[in-house]
């Protein structure tokens, strides 16, 4: 394979227009700037951080659509329900079962067409 050696007195020719035109461009990148938004549930302003927002999209991988809704002080209260209910239904799975709940639960009350 031959090389060719560019010289002063050849230089390279600049592409035409349309080739320029259809050169692929560098992708934008994502920036994280600190942004203000209305909480859901208290409706106080809160600052949803750039470090909060690479967190959610580069680790979490969140998609880029998403963002935050509640201030962090309603996000914790939310959580820990979410915990509280989580815990007490699991122990209601725990719980022993009523001795008549199996009967309870196959009989309606009514009897089925083909019975009558």
């Amino acid at each position: 394979m031959l090389k060719v050696r560019q010289t002063a007195s050849s230089p390279q020719p600049s592409p035409p227009k349309a080739e320029r035109e259809q050169t692929p461009r560098p992708r934008c990148s994502i920036w994280y700037e600190d942004q203000k938004w209305l909480c859901r549930d208290c409706g106080q302003q809160f600052v949803w951080t750039a470090k909060k927002q690479q967190h959610w999209f580069e680790v979490l991988k969140l998609p880029i659509q998403v963002r935050a809704l509640r201030c962090p002080t309603c996000s914790r209260k939310v959580r820990l329900a979410k915990a509280a209910q989580k815990a007490h239904m699991a122990e209601v799975a725990r719980r022993p079962r009523h001795p008549n709940e199996g009967f309870f639960k196959s009989s309606s009350g009514r009897k089925a067409k083909s019975e009558s």
